[in-house]
C-alpha cells in the first residue's frame, strides 16, 4: 500500500472523491511548510512556497495509484513527489507543473481547499 496526501477534489466531500471510494482513510493532517496552495478554478494546485497545507492521507494499492496519476495528468500537469507531513511521516503528493515564474496565481488562504478562501 502507498500513502497519498490529497488536498483538493480528491478529499472526502470533494468532486472527485469517488476515485478513492475503496481507499483506506488514514486521517486529516498538514504538510510541512514547503508549499503554496493556488486556486486553478475547479481545483487547487500546490507549488513551492512556505505554507503548511491541509489535506487527508489515504492508503491506496498500486492500481489505484496509477489511476490517480492518470486523473492528475502526471507527470505533465501534476508531478507525483514525496512530501514530509507535520507528524514526520511522508506520503505522495501531486505538485502543479505549469506555474510560470512570476505568474500571479491566487493563493488559497488558510491552505485548506475545503474552506476555499481565495
Amino acid at each position: 500500500m502507498e500513502r497519498v496526501f490529497v488536498y483538493g477534489t480528491l478529499r472526502r466531500g470533494g468532486a472527485a472523491h469517488a476515485l478513492l471510494a475503496d481507499a483506506h482513510f488514514v486521517g486529516l493532517t498538514r504538510t510541512c511548510p514547503r508549499y503554496r496552495m493556488v486556486d486553478l478554478g475547479a481545483y487547487p494546485g500546490l507549488i513551492p512556497g512556505s505554507d503548511a497545507v491541509v489535506g487527508e492521507v489515504v492508503e491506496v494499492d498500486p492500481s489505484q495509484l496509477m489511476a490517480l496519476d492518470a486523473y492528475e495528468g502526471a507527470p505533465a500537469l501534476f508531478a507525483r513527489e514525496r512530501a514530509e507531513l507535520e507528524d514526520g511521516s511522508s506520503a505522495w503528493v501531486y505538485i502543479y507543473q505549469r506555474a510560470l515564474p512570476g505568474e500571479d496565481l491566487p493563493t488559497v488562504r488558510g491552505s485548506d481547499w475545503m474552506k476555499n478562501e481565495v
